[in-house]
């Protein structure tokens, strides 16, 4: 038995594919969007390939994750998708939720300050500290 079911997985242990590959193919083959989503857990430079299909589906689907809140659809994902995929508004969301989270683990601060990298994509996503405005304007 036990050589038998060796030989049925001889083929999981080794592949020729790059990582590269094995990601890519991943996403494409992906059944459900969680499993999808698990694409920002890795270097943006490894799915680099696809990233305008993996654009295009968030954008398609970001109304109905936020509508239907899935599982998978957590603070950690969010703060994994590029900003400039979304609306102004969702971003904002966001980092809320991303202080809530900094604030509810320290204790001697009532807010919790934006990153200067947060600042900077937010006053370039407006037109500056001066201009611009929230309004719906899609980033990028």
């Amino acid at each position: 038995m036990a050589l038998v079911n060796s030989k049925e997985r001889i083929s999981t242990f080794w592949d020729t594919k790059t990582t590269l590959e094995y990601y890519v193919d991943l996403w494409r083959t992906a059944g459900r969007d969680g499993e999808r989503a698990g694409i920002f857990t890795i270097n943006k430079y490894v799915w680099e390939e696809i990233r305008d299909d993996v654009e295009a589906w968030v954008r398609k689907e970001w109304g109905r994750w936020q509508a239907e809140k899935p599982e998978w659809f957590t603070a950690d994902v969010l703060e994994r998708i590029p900003k400039e995929w979304l609306l102004v508004e969702d971003v904002v969301v966001i980092l809320k939720e991303k202080q809530k989270k900094e604030e509810g683990s320290r204790k001697n601060s009532s807010v919790a300050p934006l990153s200067m990298d947060d600042v900077k994509l937010l006053e370039d996503s407006t037109g500056g500290r001066d201009g611009g405005g929230w309004g719906t304007k899609a980033w990028g």
